[in-house]
């Protein structure tokens, strides 16, 4: 939207959800999952590697940071 008199143009910025908030909704997708008999274990492995990038200080990122975790030995 441009203001008056600025000659700006710019687009208005857009809410992009960040990797902690996607961990809170992984979490809830895998209680659903159990809740109702659903296999949880994929969801369980992309929050796991989504706390992996977390811990690591990429928590402010998107999924993409995620690549970097598929070629990393689990530590289970």
């Amino acid at each position: 939207m441009a203001q008056a008199g600025t000659g700006s143009t710019a687009a208005p910025s857009r809410s992009v959800s960040a990797l902690e908030a996607d961990a809170r909704a992984m979490a809830h997708l895998i209680e659903e999952s159990e809740a109702v008999g659903v296999n949880a274990e994929p969801p369980k492995l992309i929050k796991a590697m989504a706390g992996r990038s977390i811990a690591a200080g990429h928590g402010g990122e998107q999924y993409p940071v995620l690549i970097e975790e598929f070629g990393k030995p689990r530590n289970d």
